[in-house]
């Protein structure tokens, strides 16, 4: 019983170790974008944190965050390739794609985006569109000509607005019959609802008729009737009561753990259970350090 109970508690510290090990990319990750949204503020608000009128305030939220990420990013291990937060932009190849309008000449403005590395770019009125590379969005943030930056999202409507068609009309279904022709004409045409009408009516006001449920359904009566006038009852309830206490004075049959044969006591439990437990908390000890010893390096 010792040495299991020293074998739960290694397991345990084990399991531990190996938990702290797992979270450790989780926290990291919260430290980031705690850091991630900390830029973002001072970039919208600036240094007093009131206003907009950071030095990328001209960009939405989701630009600039996307920027600080990468940044991120490349300073990091870069193991995989870059992949935002935020799965609706329209990210590829280290680009994203941009929606921007001009303050006034919109010509101007992308060529000046051109310049710094837009790719695709298009005009329409004074919104000029394309693909900038992500690092360049701060570059961008301080044109003079910008007077402000959105990511595009994806196109989901559809060229008529978003409005579906409304489905046609059910070829299967009759239309319902016009009754105010008919009246008005003398009524010579038969109500259909009215001549439908007067068979429940029939049935309902003659119950008696023919050999219907009523005659079945009077039939349970009698033997509940003649149960009741019979002088008989008693005799059966107390043969079922004596038939009750007979079934409840025969001895239940005697049970194997009774005599101990098959319940076993907790200290006749197999030797290498302690063992099991002892091996488990050691693996998971080992495996938890591994990975703590993996983040630190």
């Amino acid at each position: 019983m010792r040495f299991c109970f020293m074998a739960k508690i290694i397991g345990l510290f084990g399991v531990l170790v190996l938990l702290s090990g797992i979270g450790g990319p989780e926290a990291h990750a919260q430290a980031l974008d705690s850091t991630v949204h900390a830029r973002v503020e001072r970039a919208v608000h600036g240094a007093d944190g009131e206003g907009r009128d950071g030095p990328m305030a001209k960009l939405d939220r989701g630009l600039i965050s996307l920027y600080y990420e990468y940044r991120a990013y490349q300073q990091g291990a870069k193991d995989e390739p870059f992949s935002p937060s935020d799965d609706g932009l329209a990210v590829q190849d280290a680009h994203v794609t941009i929606d921007a309008i001009a303050v006034e000449q919109p010509e101007a403005l992308l060529d000046s985006l051109r310049g710094l590395g837009l790719q695709k770019g298009a005009r329409a009125e004074r919104l000029v569109s394309g693909r900038l590379p992500i690092e360049a969005l701060r570059r961008a943030a301080g044109l003079s000509l910008l007077q402000s930056m959105r990511a595009a999202q994806a196109r989901t409507r559809t060229n008529t607005g978003g409005m579906l068609p409304a489905p046609p009309p059910d070829a299967n279904v009759e239309p319902a019959p016009d009754t105010t022709t008919s009246r008005q004409a003398g009524g010579s045409q038969p109500d259909a609802q009215n001549t439908t009408a007067p068979t429940p009516e029939s049935e309902v006001e003659n119950p008696t008729e023919g050999s219907g449920p009523s005659d079945t359904e009077s039939e349970p009566a009698a033997p509940a009737q003649s149960q009741t006038d019979s002088g008989d009852r008693p005799e059966a309830v107390d043969s079922v009561s004596s038939q009750k206490s007979d079934s409840a004075a025969v001895p239940a049959p005697a049970s194997d753990t009774a005599d101990g044969a098959s319940a076993a006591p907790e200290e006749d439990l197999a030797p290498g259970n302690w063992m099991m437990y002892a091996v488990g908390g050691v693996v998971a000890l080992a495996v938890g350090l591994l990975l703590v010893l993996r983040q630190q390096g």
